[in-house]
């Protein structure tokens, strides 16, 4: 939007131009208002975008601690089964070797 009214503005004192010292400052001061604004839009835009990648950074950094932690979960039950599985074995030899 901003854009637009800048680029609106600059047109229309290029067509419309005046030899009234009024009118000139007008445009000065508009034309610097506008830059100004620009400006600014344009360090507020780069700061949301720093803060939206943060976000998104710190979003996946979540998911992937999360997947370590279901990970670790899965190898733990692996780990408890095999260990059950060989106590049972050792019951089975010690039955079978009496």
């Amino acid at each position: 939007m901003i854009p637009l009214l800048t680029v609106a503005s600059m047109l229309l004192m290029f067509f419309c131009k005046s030899a009234e010292a009024k009118v000139q400052t007008a445009y000065l001061f508009l034309s610097v208002g506008l830059i100004f604004i620009n400006i600014l839009v344009i360090e507020l835009m780069q700061g949301i975008l720093e803060k939206e990648e943060l976000l998104q950074e710190s979003a996946l950094a979540g998911q992937k601690k999360e997947s370590q932690l279901a990970h670790y979960r899965d190898m733990q039950a692996v780990y408890e089964r095999q260990g059950r599985n060989a106590v049972i074995h050792v019951k089975l030899v010690q039955e079978g070797g009496s």
